[in-house]
Order: C-alpha cells, then structure tokens, then sequence
C-alpha cells in the first residue's frame, strides 16, 4: 500500500523531531530556548578553566535573566566554532557556579576575562562586547587570531 506523500513526508518530519528531541538537540515544549542553549554550551565547554596550555582563553561570566548575556550566547557559539584550534572561550552562569563569580569577583554582568594561555589574566571587561570587539581586544593583546587562512585585522 502507497502511503500519499503528505502524510509520508509529515510522518517523517516527525519522526525526525522525535529524534531530536530525545538526543537533546531540540527543546521540549515548556523550556527556556536560552537556558537549554546555554546548558548545551556548558556541556561543550569547560566551566572549570582547564584547557591545553597553549591556547588562551576567553571566559564570560552571565546568567540567564542578564539581557546582554543572552545577546552574547550566539558570540560565544561563533568564536568558540570558527577559533576552535587557537581560543577557548568558556561561559560561567553565575547562578548556577556562585563560588567561581565570588573567586573572580564578578559584580556586573557579563563580564569577560581575558587570560593568556598560561591563566595569567591580561584584560576585564563588565558589559556587552560584540564579536568585532572581541576580536580587537585579542589583537591588541598580541594574539592574531585566524579564521580560516585570513588573519582578523
């Protein structure tokens, strides 16, 4: 029996969101979108500030009721996809680890630190900065970062 194509093609949508949603790649109904995204970041990203010693490291400290956090979710997923090999960026939700906002003295949000590849930090910031921004600073601490073959000016 020939199932109609609508049907086919709704069965298999669905059956494509099921997986989804069981791998954990979708959010399920009820869910805050920027929680979960912000917990699959965390997952992929190491909260704890332990990476190679040869890469330096960006971390933003936010949280999920912080407005210019939420705007700088997507920034951390590009920096952290297209630098992979020569940056780590890490993101801390205060509200979930308060003893690493107290260890760093974080008292606005976001605030983003700096740290050469040995954990010595080079630069603070408290509030939004774009990619661009971003970018700037690690130039102007001496650290040309590439994306793709084309050097960032």
């Amino acid at each position: 029996m020939k199932l109609p194509s609508r049907l086919f093609i709704s069965i298999s949508l669905a059956s494509i969101g099921v997986v989804f949603i069981v791998l954990g790649l979708l959010p399920r109904s009820g869910e805050n979108d920027l929680s979960r995204i912000q917990e699959i970041i965390s997952r992929h990203i190491d909260t704890e500030v332990h990476t190679p010693q040869s890469l330096p490291k960006l971390i933003v400290f936010g949280a999920d009721y912080c407005p210019h956090c939420r705007r700088m979710t997507p920034i951390l997923r590009e920096l952290k996809e297209q630098y992979i090999s020569q940056l780590h960026v890490d993101y801390v939700n205060v509200k979930n680890k308060p003893d690493m906002g107290k260890q760093y003295r974080i008292h606005a949000l976001p605030t983003l630190i700096f740290l050469d590849a040995s954990s010595r930090k080079l630069f603070r910031h408290e509030g939004f900065m774009s990619k661009e921004q971003i970018l700037v600073k690690w130039k102007e601490l001496g650290f040309n970062l590439l994306y793709g073959d084309i050097s960032y000016q």
